[in-house]
């Protein structure tokens, strides 16, 4: 077997596999060939132009390794690692690409509606390839504060039980393939549904003995991860009789139909048999066209896991598990965890799919928070907007089965159902003969509450030291939150869900091209009709009925635009995590001066953080995730060797190292910002074409001028962060933080201002519809206080409004402490405090202008109106509702339309209010 080639033509191989990645449909031919030859020109001096490469120019494939199937992670681009580390400093590996965002080209559907869901961070991924290195353990980087013979011993036991898995398991064989491959164009049809009569007669989908040996590899590699999960969990199947082994598959399998009223079902979940259609043919679609696929998790505080680290809780346990079996399957596993604590799911799904991002797998899970209609909701806004539609998993399903004729695609886990499955715990002398996985889970209340949390808030490192004390563990660590073992199991569930579905494609797989032939039949994979069908059914579904029963939950929810419920929504916000590209800030226009909302903070480090020593599996415990990373391949031949010397920046000592991983670490991850950090704005330039003369209302005479007065309030924020909710996120490290490593993305950055602030004006990209939604706060200000731009002003905009003089960042943040006075205001729990009545003055008037015409001025009891919450901190002001738009769909795209809203007080001018989200369709 031939060892795996670590440095011949790396970086031809990154460059050349980093454009197949982007999609380059809307760039012209001759722009592209100008962009390519100028990158090739400053990062490689020669390069081979074979066809290979050019084949793999034609569409996306893995920045990460040359072979589709194969497991790329580890070796070169594993920089926590000393090999690693050293090939970084020869100018290999995946670190050495340098995304921008203005660079990143994702790929389309050409249909228009596709959410940018991937950034730089998520293709790099620094941490998987931490994490999935089959030949160097997690647990021995260099980057860890022990001494060189505690992480060699660490490396040799690791080597060791790495040998046995291969020998109780089996493990990963690459498919051996002789000569050049051309790769489809997948990129020129919609949600790259290609024709079979386009697939190239050379491309692997189209040759019987490659899909045929694939296919046998695969299935191979699902069985083994699926039976390591049983036996995690204390039912090992080997040496078991076919009906022993079918009643443990049956007491982990998924059922299919959606269950009649009490009825009990077996398994871990449930699925409707459209919805198992559904994820065979989406998992079908992923892996002949080699796409991405999503997993998002929206929720809660339970759901996002606090009180445990955030790779602990569980649909980031289930992309552990699940990242390297779908790249050893050709496809790139985005798995985020979207849900945020003291929230519900409403304050992102008003904007459809776009802050969450794209979801192919999405789970619903804010039952403690929002059990209302609002729900309703989400699930519709899952359906309908975005590209691809997601297998969706909610206990609240409403009448979402009958609004779509029976073809939605919904599922239910049954979490407390399959605990009883598991062995049970009697008493914390017996609970140490079961398996280390199963421990507590099926067990009386006062023994679930032993050893339910495992977290902590920093691991010491030689590369970080943090600037205050770190707690001894997170927060959050109540009755009503699921510890680490419970969030596991669940996650192991999501995986066993997946697992069953690329069982049942690999099967059809098999079967179609039996019957049909090379390539597999259109009907298999293809998913656009099907999304099609669904959408339009559950769109123009007419009830019957009178009263309430004329109207859906969602309807009866929003009464004043009940459109919302039928038609994909969309917007921008600020509030983390969410999708990186919809921030809210994107379309704000700064004032003539320049000046628009920031805050310049900064993460005290940006690399990944280490995994917990004492998070590691026990010694003799079976250990899923190495069955899913495992080959049969050899290791790359790199020098993991160095001088345990600290002191020392002499090459391979071990501080020499340390700094080379740190470089890597940041190098093509220096541009990944928001594209409003404060240091894209630092040197503004004034803007004298930003008044738009009012045409009608009050104040008709004056001219309708972004403010300068409105501020970020960001008690978490870091202009640097990506907390986008995946794996690849860092988040929350601003100095002070006293649990650096707790990982979690939660963040509630708002935009704040007062009747001095001026307008905020911002350019809403295609409505459509009709309908711009708002979500605002009448609390995120205690009256006691004031903004510190707006403290000692006494007109709107200080009587600056036209003063095109450049905003001077650095005069600002050098005699102020970056709004420190209202940075604590940013928790609901400060409402306790004051009453509406002492914030919202009698005069108060919000003046919302369209295309620079003042459509409305609320006063403060229309405004107070629109303060009760439909879900838990989530009120929502219509600062448009045009009908008449919406009656015009069929025939226009929409518009871009210019949205301005100011606030307007004599009596309290400096009260502030703060405004978070826009939504739109």
């Amino acid at each position: 077997m031939a060892a795996r080639s670590s440095r011949q033509g790396a970086s031809q191989n990154f460059i050349w596999n980093l454009f197949a990645s982007f999609n380059t449909v809307c760039i012209a031919k001759s722009f592209f060939a100008l962009l390519l030859g100028f990158i090739l020109g400053n990062l490689l001096t020669t390069l081979e132009f074979d066809s290979k490469r050019k084949n793999l120019s034609q569409d996306k494939a893995f920045v990460h390794k040359a072979k589709v199937h194969s497991s790329g992670f580890g070796g070169v681009n594993n920089i926590a690692q000393p090999g690693g580390a050293r090939a970084y400093e020869q100018g290999e590996g995946v670190a050495h690409i340098d995304l921008q965002i203005d660079d990143l080209f994702i790929p389309s559907n050409n249909l228009g509606n596709e959410i940018i869901s991937i950034g730089p961070p998520n293709i790099i991924n620094h941490f998987g390839h931490y994490l999935h290195d089959e030949f160097r353990s997690p647990y021995a980087s260099h980057l860890y504060d022990k001494p060189k013979e505690f992480l060699q011993q660490e490396q040799e036991s690791y080597i060791r039980k790495m040998k046995q898995i291969r020998e109780d398991w089996g493990a990963w064989t690459d498919i051996e393939d002789t000569g050049d491959r051309a790769v489809p164009d997948f990129r020129s049809v919609p949600l790259r549904d290609l024709p079979n009569d386009a697939f190239p007669q050379n491309s692997w989908q189209t040759d019987p003995q490659y899909i045929t040996r694939f296919i046998e590899e695969a299935r191979a590699l699902v069985t083994r991860v699926t039976e390591s999960i049983f036996a995690e969990y204390g039912y090992p199947v080997k040496g078991l009789s076919k009906e022993e082994k079918e009643a443990v598959y049956q007491k982990f399998g998924v059922s299919l139909g959606a269950p009649t009223q009490n009825e009990e079902r077996s398994g871990v979940a449930w699925l409707t048999e459209a919805a198992m259609d559904g994820l065979v043919r989406k998992l079908l679609h992923s892996m002949i066209t080699n796409d991405d696929f999503y997993v998002v998790m929206a929720g809660h505080s339970a759901a996002a896991a606090h009180g445990n680290n955030f790779h602990q809780s569980s649909i980031l346990q289930a992309h552990y598990i699940l990242e390297p079996v779908f790249d050893k399957l050709g496809m790139r596993l985005i798995t985020r965890n979207m849900a945020m604590g003291g929230a519900g799911t409403l304050h992102f799904s008003l904007a459809g799919k776009a802050l969450y991002g794209e979801a192919d797998f999405m789970v619903w899970d804010s039952g403690m928070t929002e059990n209302g209609r609002t729900s309703d909701f989400f699930n519709k806004q899952a359906i309908l907007s975005g590209a691809r539609m997601p297998i969706l998993f909610t206990y609240k399903q409403f009448e979402l089965l009958q609004e779509t004729n029976g073809t939605a695609w919904v599922g239910e886990i049954l979490m407390q159902q399959s605990l009883k499955n598991l062995p049970e715990t009697q008493d914390e002398v017996q609970v140490q003969s079961l398996p280390y996985a199963a421990r507590y889970l099926n067990s009386p209340a006062h023994l679930a509450k032993i050893d339910k949390y495992n977290s902590i808030c920093w691991e010491d490192r030689t590369d970080v030291t943090p600037d205050a004390k770190q707690d001894a563990h997170p927060g959050s660590q109540v009755g009503w939150h699921p510890g680490f073992r419970t969030h596991r199991y669940e996650g192991r569930i999501y995986t066993l869900i997946l697992l069953e579905g690329l069982k049942k494609a690999l099967d059809k797989w098999e079967e179609g091209v039996e019957q049909d032939g090379f390539p597999l039949h259109e009907s298999y994979w293809h998913v656009g009709e099907s999304y099609a069908r669904v959408r339009e059914t559950l769109r123009t579904y007419e009830r019957t009925g009178e009263g309430d029963k004329a109207f859906s939950a969602c309807e009866l929810e929003f009464p004043e635009y009940p459109r919302i419920c039928r038609v994909a929504m969309t917007g921008h916000g600020m509030f983390t995590p969410r999708n990186m590209y919809n921030d809210l800030l994107d379309i704000v226009k700064p004032a003539p001066n320049g000046y628009k909302p920031f805050d310049n903070r900064k993460m005290q480090y940006d690399s990944f953080d280490l995994l917990p020593l004492g998070q590691k599996i026990p010694d003799g415990e079976v250990d899923v995730h190495a069955v899913a990373i495992v080959t049969t391949s050899e290791a790359p031949d790199l020098n993991h060797d160095y001088e345990d010397l600290n002191d020392s920046n002499t090459p391979d000592s071990r501080r020499w190292l340390r700094k080379i991983s740190e470089r890597a670490m940041k190098y093509g991850m220096t541009d990944i910002k928001n594209s409003n950090a404060a240091t894209a704005s630092r040197k503004p330039k004034p803007n004298k074409n930003l008044a738009r003369k009012l045409t009608e209302g009050e104040d008709s005479s004056t001219e309708l001028t972004p403010g300068r007065g409105w501020e970020m309030s960001s008690p978490f924020y870091c202009s640097d962060s990506y907390c986008d909710g995946s794996t690849n996120s860092f988040c929350n490290r601003a100095a002070g933080t006293k649990c650096l490593a707790y990982g979690h993305n939660d963040g509630r950055t708002r935009l704040i201002g007062n009747p001095l602030s001026g307008w905020l004006v911002m350019t809403v990209p295609r409505v459509k519809e009709g309908i711009i939604l708002a979500r605002m706060e009448w609390w995120c200000q205690n009256p006691r206080t004031t903004l510190e731009t707006t403290k000692d002003w006494k007109e709107v905009n200080d009587g600056k409004t036209m003063d095109t003089t450049p905003f001077d960042y650095d005069a600002f943040l050098e005699h102020r402490e970056l709004l420190s006075e209202h940075r604590g205001i940013s928790d609901r729990q400060l409402a306790v405090n004051f009453k509406m009545d002492d914030v919202i003055a009698n005069d108060f008037f919000m003046d919302i202008a369209v295309n620079g015409k003042i459509i409305k001025s609320m006063g403060k009891d229309e405004w107070v109106k629109y303060t009760p919450e439909h879900a838990k901190i989530c009120a929502v002001w219509p600062v448009l509702n045009d009908e008449d738009m919406a009656k015009r769909r069929d025939d226009w795209d929409g518009e871009e339309i210019e949205l301005a809203i100011r606030f307007r007080s004599d009596e309290k001018p400096q009260q502030s209010f703060c405004i978070s989200h826009i939504y739109y369709a």
